[in-house]
C-alpha cells in the first residue's frame, strides 16, 4: 500500500513541476513585452489564474482517484489481517465523511501554493520591470535598447517555494509532494481504523519496514478512554509525510 502511497504523490510533484514550468514561460513571454506596462502584468496575472484553475479542477479529480484507491486497499489490508473471506460492502459512513473533509483540505492546500506560486510570477515581472526602469535612467539609450540590455543582463530563473514554520525555503512541488502524501496516508489509516474498531479489534498496534525503534509496535488506541494515542495524536511524530509506518489490528 506505501508503494502506491510514493507512486501517487511522485505523480503529483511531475504535474506540479508541469505548472510551474508553464507559469514560467508565462512571465518570459511578459518580460520580452513590456513588463513596466500595467496591462502586461494584467494578462500575466489572469492568465496564470486561468491555468492554475484548470490545473487545480484536473488535480482534484486526480486526487479523488487516488483517495478512493488508498481507501479501497485499506479495507482490504484489514480483510487480509482479519483473514476475512467475505468480500467488501460500502464503506461505513464515517469512512465517507472523513474523505470528503480530506478532499476538502487537499482543495485548499493546493489553492494556497496555487495563489503563492502566481504571487512568485508575478513578483519576478515586477522584479524585472524595476530592472528595465533603472536601464532607461542610462542617458543616450533608447526605452527599446534599455529594455534588450535588460533582457540579456537578467539571469535568475523564476522561482516557486514555500516556507516550512521554521522559515527554510522548499521548492513548491515538495510541498504539493508533501501534502498529496501525507493526506493520503492518513486516509489508508483512518479508514484501516474504522474497519478494524468495527471487526472488533481491541487496538491496533503501528507497523514498520524496517522495524524502527520507538516506532514500531507503538499502541494506537480508537478512543481517548483506552489511554492510548489515537492516529490524529502520532501524525507529525510517526504518520508524517515519509513515514513507512503504518497499523496493524490487535484482536
Amino acid at each position: 500500500m506505501l508503494s502506491r502511497l510514493d507512486f501517487h504523490s511522485t505523480q503529483s510533484a511531475a504535474r506540479y513541476i508541469d505548472f510551474l514550468n508553464t507559469l514560467r514561460m508565462f512571465v518570459i513571454s511578459a518580460m520580452r513585452r513590456d513588463p513596466t506596462d500595467a496591462g502586461v502584468r494584467t494578462v500575466l496575472k489572469h492568465t496564470a489564474v486561468d491555468r492554475a484553475r484548470a490545473f487545480k479542477d484536473d488535480e482534484l479529480d486526480i486526487f479523488n482517484f487516488a483517495l478512493e484507491d488508498t481507501v479501497r486497499e485499506a479495507r482490504e489490508l484489514l480483510l487480509q489481517d482479519v483473514q476475512a473471506v467475505i468480500g467488501l460492502t460500502d464503506a461505513p459512513q464515517a469512512t465517507t465523511a472523513y474523505m470528503d473533509e480530506l478532499s476538502a483540505y487537499y482543495e485548499t492546500e493546493i489553492t494556497s501554493q496555487l495563489q503563492r506560486d502566481i504571487s512568485q510570477a508575478a513578483n519576478r515581472l515586477h522584479e524585472f520591470a524595476l530592472e528595465v526602469f533603472m536601464q532607461r535612467t542610462q542617458p543616450f539609450i533608447s526605452n527599446e535598447d534599455a529594455h534588450v540590455k535588460a533582457l540579456i543582463d537578467t539571469s535568475e530563473q523564476t522561482r516557486f517555494f514555500f516556507s516550512d514554520r521554521s522559515g527554510r525555503r522548499h521548492v513548491s512541488q515538495k510541498f504539493v509532494k508533501s501534502v498529496m502524501r501525507q493526506t493520503l496516508l492518513l486516509a489508508g489509516l483512518h479508514a484501516y481504523a474504522v474497519e478494524a474498531v468495527l471487526s472488533g479489534a481491541q487496538y491496533m498496534i503501528v507497523t514498520h519496514p524496517e522495524n524502527k525503534a520507538g516506532v514500531s509496535g507503538t499502541k494506537v488506541g480508537f478512543r481517548r478512554e483506552q489511554g492510548l494515542p489515537l492516529i490524529s495524536d502520532l501524525k507529525d511524530d510517526i504518520f508524517h509525510p515519509n513515514s513507512k509506518a503504518f497499523l496493524k489490528a490487535v484482536f
